[in-house]
């Protein structure tokens, strides 16, 4: 029998192995962490069980949101990740101290940016570069929860 695999460090080198051959056991580490800021091509997160400060390529990262990614692109995946805040819990995926994965709320509190002109009964609201179905009661500078997966309202949020 043969099997394939990908390394986890670099995902573009795939290797194979024989029955015979044995393969080292990757010990993978969850962590809860904090999205801290973005500079030049890197994320930078703290890693909130050790403090430490993890930084990883924008490229190199796999997110998702909940326990799966809904099949969304890569750029879809960035636009909602521009919705977490510094406050939003993000589960880590910590591989030999090197960030693999994130994984982002399933929902968020943000404050509406800007009122978008719409057709029909619907009132669509901007932030971030996302674009919000939500109810006409909305106002401009509300603070509001939205669901990451599908980018829909979900109810005003309430003040912390």
């Amino acid at each position: 029998m043969q099997t394939s695999t990908k390394s986890i460090k670099d995902i573009s080198k795939e290797y194979r192995f024989r029955t015979d051959e044995s393969v080292e056991l990757a010990i993978l580490k969850e962590s809860n962490g904090r999205f801290l800021y973005a500079q030049g091509n890197e994320y930078h997160f703290m890693d909130l069980d050790t403090t430490e400060i993890i930084a990883a390529d924008k490229s190199s990262i796999h997110m998702s949101i909940g326990k799966d990614s809904d099949g969304l692109s890569k750029s879809d995946m960035e636009l909602r990740f521009n919705l977490v805040d510094s406050e939003s819990n993000i589960m880590l995926l910590i591989y030999d101290e090197t960030l693999l994965a994130i994984e982002l709320p399933a929902k968020v509190d943000c404050v509406v940016e800007s009122i978008v002109p719409s057709s029909g009964g619907t009132k669509v609201v901007e932030i971030k570069g996302n674009k919000i179905a939500v109810p006409s009661y909305i106002e401009l500078q509300e603070l509001i929860t939205i669901n990451l997966s599908d980018l829909s309202f979900v109810r005003r949020a309430k003040k912390a």
